[in-house]
């Protein structure tokens, strides 16, 4: 019995698992792209990625999903803002 009841528990859950996996690294993927774009070092690339971070639980987050990702063109706007105020 605790068998089937573990089964559905990671059978109902499996898909949103695999978007939170999945979908951090594409994010990654994406800011990092981002950085790239805008010639950021290494340490600017690790502020900006709290500087997202930070907006996000300011209630300035993107349009991408529920999570408040952003989209590309959101990125790109926070980029520039980003290195405007260092």
């Amino acid at each position: 019995m605790p068998f089937l009841f573990l089964y559905a528990l990671c059978y109902t859950f499996y898909d949103s698992w695999v978007d939170v996996l999945m979908g951090r690294k594409k994010d990654l993927e994406q800011v990092d792209a981002i950085a790239k774009n805008y010639n950021m070092s290494v340490q600017q690339r690790k502020d900006f990625g709290k500087f997202l971070e930070i907006e996000k639980k300011l209630g300035y987050g993107g349009t991408l999903n529920y999570r408040g990702d952003f989209t590309w063109d959101e990125l790109s706007q926070k980029a520039k803002d980003f290195l405007e105020n260092i």
